[in-house]
């Protein structure tokens, strides 16, 4: 009798013990969390003021862009970015434009295509080839003849000491689209432009970053000439997860004056300016 309970009670629980340990599965099953696809879309949003200290003339002019970006990654290695934005220059706060100029003609818009395709290598280094178009709306290049600049070029970011240095070298050639052989001038118009950069970066304390950056470029005219250009740039930054401020001075400003310096270029531009970016 006493066998016979407990077959009888055995029985009856366990029904109850199969549906508890489905249960416990499947909370444990809830637990786990899910693999949350990574979004492909990016955008970014700048903002651009700068004003030139080697222009001595009174009211001082400031030059104001705004740029926004969105880009579409198709994989960890292909993407593209798509821009858009516009410039003005204001003189005592207000818009500078001649009498007979509207405040359209004064704006710059600009608009960008780019392509990119990037891979890592050695610890997290990386390297990109990238084509671009930009073509020109603006009225000053409408009036000289310029249509669009197209490019191609490559990319190499190394970082040393535990990612606090980066270096970053570029290197790009882009073709001036012209429909005049002569611009207003009665010189010659731009037809390629032959750009090197390099950038150096060191991370300073949390989201602080100090900057100094060099550039050559070689211009090539219409007519066969090759002209020489330089540039040099340092600035202070400060990164948040989504948002960021920077400080930065020019010195030459890509000019062909062709005197050049460990430090400083020349007199021809002396830009100052700050930048504020956020990244949704």
């Amino acid at each position: 009798m006493r066998s016979l309970a407990a077959l009888l009670i055995l029985a009856l629980l366990s029904p109850l013990a199969l549906s508890q340990q489905a249960i416990t599965r499947a909370k444990t099953r809830a637990v786990i969390p899910a693999v949350k696809a990574e979004n492909p879309w990016s955008s970014m949003v700048r903002y651009n003021a700068l004003t030139d200290f080697a222009d001595n003339r009174t009211p001082r002019s400031y030059i104001h862009s705004v740029m926004g970006t969105v880009g579409y990654s198709f994989n960890k290695n292909w993407g593209l970015e798509l821009g858009a934005g516009a410039r003005a220059e204001t003189i005592d706060g207000q818009i500078s434009k001649g009498r007979e100029q509207s405040y359209d003609e004064t704006l710059g818009p600009s608009t960008s295509l780019s392509l990119e395709y990037q891979n890592s290598f050695w610890r997290g280094d990386k390297f990109s080839v990238y084509l671009d178009g930009e073509p020109l709306w603006d009225e000053a290049s409408r009036r000289e003849g310029f249509k669009g600049i197209v490019g191609v070029g490559t990319n190499m970011t190394l970082r040393f000491f535990d990612k606090r240095y980066i270096l970053t070298n570029d290197l790009s050639v882009a073709e001036l689209i012209n429909t005049f052989y002569y611009g207003s001038n009665l010189s010659p118009n731009p037809d390629y432009f032959y750009t090197y950069k390099l950038s150096n970066v060191v991370k300073i304390y949390r989201g602080f970053r100090a900057s100094y950056s060099f550039g050559a470029k070689v211009t090539r005219y219409m007519d066969g000439f090759h002209g020489y250009s330089y540039s040099n740039t340092a600035s202070l930054s400060y990164v948040w997860p989504q948002l960021s401020l920077s400080l930065a001075y020019d010195n030459g400003g890509f000019t062909d004056q062709g005197d050049i310096s460990l430090w400083y270029l020349d007199q021809y531009r002396r830009l100052a300016r700050v930048v504020v970016g956020y990244t949704f």
